[in-house]
């Protein structure tokens, strides 16, 4: 920035977490000056300098009295103080008397409008309220307007206390609301316009109609993206924008509100199934190496668990069973192989089950491995059976269901990082969770695990890591069970007209449309519709989904009478009416068309529904030949046989989806309660590490209580910046302080003898090499013998210096 930039923070109940999300998305060089008042304990030492310092490169400081504001400078007020600016200088006050948080963001943002109104040159002014509880800091908002004050409000929906940032926004006194690390962004471009630009509520705005997006989506599909990243779901969003002609997001909403397929077309465009047989060869050789040493220490007989998370349309599963196959073939291993494969696009997952690829998508694969792995059949390449059984696909949401558990192999690949950085730190603690000690986690390129993951790097450049040998991590994961009701919707979607009811998950509703492939109507003992499947709105011109009215509301007499007639006889007497042929004409073309349709008893289901009217299309030659009705029976049931098989075969299929389910369920409740099992042992094991290092603490401090009563020079322990962390005074070099030293300052002290040369080696120009130095400093009355020593750990260095008399006699 060419102009100076002071930036005030107001804070309080959560605050923590929304500076360390400012602070890491703020840039290196940023060259603002940033005044930060966070409520604090007025009587308890604060370490917020010390966290702040970990999340940003800036310069970090503590106030402890007048200063100007240096560019590159973030200022933190301590506890039971005010700051204040006056006259270009951020001065510290002692807080006022009166009942209030502390420091008082009020006074801070009071004392920047008046500031403003000065109009120092070059010098641009932006206040910021944070999360936090109460009213503080909206009080002076219209004089900070006022004074070309640029305001910015946290988006309440992600603070963890909305309370500050509600009042901000209640006072219609704001220029900006918008996420912490959006706000850093924006900062951290160098120009206050686009603060400006973005002002008036539009990125607010903006936010509210995506978060009104993902929140239809969520509705419509059961997908959840809210935890993705911003910049993810706006990217992804406009491409669909993009290929509609649309062009902002508030006239999307609007389509997607009157489009019953959109929601699910977004979902699959934010989904993103981009996959591959053994993606990034060169990555899946190093685990090779990896999974060979893995597998050739697995118990003979044992079984070896690997979990694909996002595996969309299962090459990467399969290529994980490929792999694993290959090698305990290849050495004589002992060993079963189970591999789950989880995904929230159940349209992947069904092609992923089918194992059926074209030449094109198995073309990366050496011809060896898909002679050995695949048949060949029509032009299409299928997966083996002893492969295709390895794998069990099941709808899973990370995060959100339970994990899987005993996991020896986790590939979750190019999934993280559509991601915040809060989930993927969940991921990763789901997936140290899951892994045994010793497993191996497998991840895409441009991802990364953080610094306290609990993880150990095999291969940075291929993404292979291992779960640390370590005993015990705590895994930190929220046991809560999937939320099957739906969103609370935004104020936005509160506003829009609600759509038609989608078809509930009735277990009874899926077998049907699966077995009478989505073409029948579920009719109630009432002669009410309660639900008309998808491939009938082309024949009746309907709205498809859970409907209402009776059936002459909706069919003409003759096709009416003729459906109530099935629907009397099958519930009196629960069997299967006779067939019906019906003629009508195609909606679109005119062309006379038959169908035959056939009545079922259905069992008992949460709709309602008794009876199931199918209706399936017959021979377009079927009216010229002039069959009887009797004959027309005949061909259809000749049909019905063909159609029974074909029922059968998917009936069987369903079962066999069910059983998978089944297992992952099975699983899933088997982890549920292993973590829980673990996570309890984990906070005991905590636990009993808070009390060691608390008596360890004890056992120093008595240690240093007791050294200080024996003590007969002047000792001192010294940070390389001259502060005293531990010190006794006697007098013998020291002649304005006897007793403890802590907290003072190695120059604030006052001698009896010369110690500059001692001062030279600490802290002069040359620097000392930490090497033990002896030598004796003072006169004939006062002489003292003087030794230096460091000791450094982690990167730090403490110095000890002793002053011991010499006596004169």
């Amino acid at each position: 920035m060419t102009e100076n930039t002071i930036v005030a923070i107001g804070a309080s109940a959560g605050g923590l977490e929304a500076l360390s999300e400012f602070m890491a998305a703020l840039s290196t060089d940023a060259t603002l000056s940033v005044i930060v008042a966070q409520h604090l304990a007025p009587h308890n030492s604060s370490v917020l300098t010390q966290l702040i310092s970990r999340q940003t490169s800036l310069q970090v400081h503590t106030l402890e009295a007048d200063v100007a504001p240096a560019p590159g400078t973030i200022y933190i007020t301590p506890p039971n103080s005010d700051v204040i600016l006056e006259n270009g200088v951020i001065r510290l006050l002692k807080a006022s008397e009166k009942v209030g948080p502390k420091p008082s963001i009020n006074r801070l943002f009071h004392s920047m409008a008046k500031e403003a109104e000065r109009g120092l040159p070059d010098t641009n002014y932006v206040a910021a309220v944070f999360s936090g509880t109460g009213t503080d800091g909206s009080e002076y908002l219209s004089e900070l307007r006022e004074a070309g004050v640029i305001v910015v409000v946290q988006d309440p929906e992600s603070a963890r206390y909305n309370g500050m940032p509600f009042a901000a926004i209640h006072k219609n006194q704001y220029d900006l609301v918008v996420t912490t690390d959006r706000f850093a962004e924006l900062l951290s471009m160098g120009d206050l316009s686009m603060l400006k630009e973005v002002g008036g509520g539009r990125d607010f705005r903006d936010s509210q109609v995506l978060r009104s997006i993902t929140d239809t989506v969520h509705q419509e599909t059961g997908v959840d993206f809210s935890d993705y990243k911003r910049s993810t779901t706006e990217r992804r969003v406009k491409r669909r924008m993009s290929a509609l002609g649309i062009k902002s997001y508030e006239d999307y909403f609007e389509f997607m509100s009157v489009n019953d397929e959109e929601p699910h077309a977004l979902q699959q465009e934010l989904l993103v199934p981009v996959t591959e047989f053994f993606r990034d060869y060169q990555a899946f050789e190093v685990l090779r190496k990896h999974l060979l040493a893995y597998l050739q220490q697995m118990d003979p007989g044992s079984t070896f668990r690997a979990w694909c998370v996002g595996c969309s349309s299962g090459q990467e599963a399969y290529s994980i069973a490929m792999l694993a196959s290959e090698l305990i073939d290849a050495n004589g291993m002992q060993l079963g192989v189970q591999i789950f494969a989880t995904d929230l696009d159940e349209k992947a997952l069904a092609d992923a089950r089918r194992a059926e690829y074209d030449v094109r998508e198995i073309s990366g694969i050496p011809s060896h491995v898909v002679n050995r792995c695949f048949v060949y059949r029509d032009g299409i390449y299928q997966v083996k059976d002893n492969l295709r059984d390895m794998v069990t696909f099941s709808k899973h949401g990370l995060g959100t269901d339970a994990p899987f558990s005993r996991i020896d192999l986790i590939s979750c690949r190019n999934l993280m990082i559509y991601y915040n950085a809060t989930s993927q730190a969940t991921f990763s603690r789901i997936f140290r969770y899951s892994l045994n000690r010793g497993g191996l986690l497998f991840l895409g390129q441009a991802e990364a695990l953080g610094e306290e993951s609990g993880f150990e790097t095999l291969d940075l450049r291929a993404k292979v890591f291992c779960r640390s040998m370590s005993a015990n991590y705590y895994s930190g994961l929220s046991m809560t069970l999937p939320n099957f009701r739906n969103p609370v919707a935004s104020d936005t979607a509160r506003k829009t007209p609600p759509k038609e009811a989608t078809p509930l998950a009735d277990p009874t509703l899926n077998l049907l449309n699966v077995l009478f492939q989505k073409s029948f109507i579920g009719i109630t003992d009432r002669r009410k519709l309660a639900y008309i499947s998808e491939k009938l709105r082309h024949i009746f011109k309907l709205r498809t989904g859970l409907v209402g009215g009776t059936i002459d509301d909706f069919f003409e007499s003759e096709i009416a009478d003729a459906m109530k007639a099935s629907v009397s006889s099958v519930s009196k007497q629960h069997v299967r009416m006779n067939i019906v042929p019906i003629e009508m004409p195609d909606p679109e073309t005119g062309e006379i068309r038959r169908y035959y349709t056939q009545a079922f008893s259905v069992p008992r289901n949460n709709l309602g529904i008794t009876v199931a009217i199918v209706f399936i299309e017959g021979h377009t030659d079927d009216a010229d030949v002039g069959l009887s009705d009797a004959h027309h029976e005949i061909i259809y049931l000749k049909e019905a046989l063909h159609n029974a098989v074909q029922e059968l075969e998917q009936a069987n299929e369903a079962l066999q989806l069910a059983n998978e389910e089944l297992q992952s369920s099975n699983e899933e409740l088997q982890s549920s309660n292993e973590e829980l099992q673990t996570t309890n042992e984990e906070l005991l094991t905590v636990n009993d590490e808070v009390l060691a290092k608390s008596a360890i603490l004890n056992t120093a401090q008595q240690t240093l209580t007791a050294l200080r009563s024996v003590m007969s020079g002047d000792v001192m322990v010294l940070s390389q910046d001259g502060e005293i962390l531990f010190g006794q005074s006697t007098g013998c070099a020291i002649s304005n302080k006897t007793g403890a030293l802590d907290g003072l300052k190695f120059s604030d002290l006052r001698w009896t003898i010369d110690v500059g040369e001692v001062t030279n080696i600490l802290f002069g120009p040359a620097g000392w090499g930490g090497d033990a130095v002896n030598m004796v400093l003072g006169d004939d009355d006062n002489q003292c013998t003087v030794v230096l020593a460091a000791e450094k750990q982690s990167g730090s260095q403490l110095i000890s210096v002793s002053f011991t008399p010499i006596s004169n006699t």
